[in-house]
């Protein structure tokens, strides 16, 4: 049986090069930070996403009759 290491990349947005940010090691299954700029969040002002969408995995938090309410 093969066993594979598998690499998450990321966009250096400094650079604008692609950087390997993660390694997943297969035969131990442990999840390698190896770069330093792996935890940088720069698409959402330096903080991670939320842990869940605004409405919901399903649509559950939002109007289900797709009305939008609002003041002009």
């Amino acid at each position: 049986m093969r066993i594979d290491d598998v690499v998450f990349s990321r966009l250096n947005v400094s650079s604008g090069a692609i950087e390997e940010a993660w390694r997943y090691d297969a035969l131990t299954r442990v999840l390698k930070n190896t770069s330093v700029s792996a935890a940088e969040w720069w698409m959402s002002g330096g903080k991670p996403p939320p842990d869940q969408p605004v409405c919901g995995f399903s649509g559950e938090r939002c109007n289900p009759g797709g009305e939008h309410h609002g003041m002009l």
